[in-house]
């Protein structure tokens, strides 16, 4: 059964139970004697009641109207026997003050009381009132929802480490027509979206360091270009640009079908690809490429990196509403608020060309669980020396958040460098041919004058 329908069947139970209310009687409550308890046709006719507690009134019902009696607490006898006449109330045992006439059935035998009619027994219980059955009802729903809740269903990070694909090959000269024919099984990849590479000076040759960069979510190596082609120049060194699962592709489907462990084995065979490319690694990661980027650096694979340049790294999306996804049920709510595909409109043919504009909202779902798996993990692990370049006015992701990943990063050379001369829109891809053209030579250098003034042992 759906657990909304186990939450309602519990409620309507809970609801009945309590309008069933055969609980002992409390003191505060009143007592209503039905006709066939106690004769209709004497004055002085007694019901002789059982009660385990201590009621404050009795009401004697009657076809056409009504009498109370007052009772006070008595303080003996619990359970007590109470012999009870339409104007008199009379206690087996204790004592007690009241306006009306008191009889003490240890003062005058019982009998002498009973007129004419035997003594009807039976167990005095409370009902209770209608608002307090609700209430019990509202508080059981309430309880019941919570458990409900806390027990659904989560964004689930999967497995720590992707499950093993093919290893690209480890001679240079084999890389590109495996990257080729790898990605042919993909026909419909936007032009300039596929993994590739990008040569120093001649083919299939090694650099001193390799350059590889890992893009963001929704977006494509042509997010930040030139940028990291620009790096790779000052430093000599081939590039190699990955693609993430789902991404680049003209049928934006294809994003829905991704999961965090696709983006997790895409980091890995980018970085062993360059490896093969040069001596040392150097990893571009912008946005979401930065929280992959920030997660290998905490992984086992941590050594196959000697340093790392964060841009706009995705610890934590600006819209709050982002984080829903990782609540209990939060899959379904974000489905339901956003509805199944969400959408931006490019500013230009570029633009679209380098995003996906429209993607099936569950595509956030493994980033969103990436997310919080890299904001939760030990990040004092992270060694490598690491440049952050960010910008306070982020629209995309929140700054904080950045700013709070950094302190955490274990690096003993690690440096944080806000940005404040990109003019791109929105503040979040800070350089490249689409974004911002005039932000790419700076950064570029800021990048290079970093990573050259590193110990030897690094560069």
């Amino acid at each position: 059964m759906p657990p909304l329908q186990v939450v309602m069947v519990a409620f309507f139970l809970t609801v009945s139970s309590a309008a069933k209310d055969t609980r002992p009687v409390r003191s505060g409550t009143s007592v209503t004697v039905p006709p066939s308890i106690w004769p209709l046709t004497d004055r002085n006719a007694y019901s002789l009641l059982e009660t385990s507690s201590r009621p404050t009134s009795f009401t004697f019902a009657q076809p056409h109207s009504s009498k109370t009696i007052k009772a006070l607490p008595y303080p003996n006898a619990r359970p007590a026997k109470l012999c009870c006449f339409m104007e008199h109330l009379l206690y087996v045992d204790g004592s007690t003050q009241t306006d009306l006439p008191v009889y003490h059935l240890s003062q005058f035998p019982c009998a002498q009381l009973m007129s004419s009619y035997p003594p009807n027994a039976f167990e005095a219980t409370a009902t209770a009132s209608p608002w307090r059955r609700v209430l019990q009802g509202l508080l059981a729903l309430l309880l019941l929802l919570a458990v409900a809740w806390w027990l659904g269903p989560r964004n689930d990070f999967g497995a720590a480490m992707p499950t093993a694909r093919p290893l690209p090959p480890q001679d240079i000269a084999q890389l590109d027509h495996w990257l080729q024919t790898s990605e042919a099984a993909f026909a419909d990849l936007k032009p300039g979206n596929a993994k590739g590479i990008v040569w120093a000076g001649a083919a299939a040759q090694r650099t001193p360091w390799a350059v590889v960069y890992l893009h963001g979510f929704s977006a494509s190596r042509l997010e930040t270009a030139p940028l990291t082609e620009t790096v790779a120049r000052q430093l000599g060194a081939n590039v190699f640009y990955t693609r993430l699962t789902g991404h680049g592709r003209a049928d934006p489907s294809a994003m829905g079908e991704a999961r965090v462990q696709d983006w997790m084995a895409d980091t890995l065979e980018a970085v062993r690809i360059g490896q093969t490319l040069g001596e040392r690694v150097l990893v571009i990661g912008c946005s979401t490429g930065g929280t992959l980027a920030t997660w290998l650096g905490t992984s086992a694979e941590a050594n196959k990196v000697n340093a790392y340049v964060f841009v706009s790294p995705n610890f934590g999306p600006k819209d709050k509403r982002a984080d829903i996804v990782n609540m209990p049920w939060g899959q379904k709510v974000a489905l339901w608020i956003q509805g199944p595909t969400r959408s931006f409109t490019p500013e230009n043919e570029q633009e679209a060309m380098a995003w996906t504009p429209s993607y099936p909202t569950k595509a956030i779902f493994p980033m969103m669980a990436l997310v919080k798996n890299v904001r939760e993990s030990d990040l004092s692990l992270f060694k490598t020396p690491v440049l952050m370049l960010y910008s306070v006015r982020d629209e995309t992701v929140e700054p904080a958040e950045t700013l709070a990943a950094f302190t955490r990063l274990g690096s003993s050379r690690k440096s944080l460098e806000p940005v404040d001369y990109s003019q791109s829109k929105g503040q979040h891809v800070l350089a490249g041919a689409i974004k911002d053209p005039a932000a790419v030579a700076p950064m570029a250098d800021t990048i290079v004058q970093w990573l050259t003034a590193l110990p030897k042992e690094t560069n």
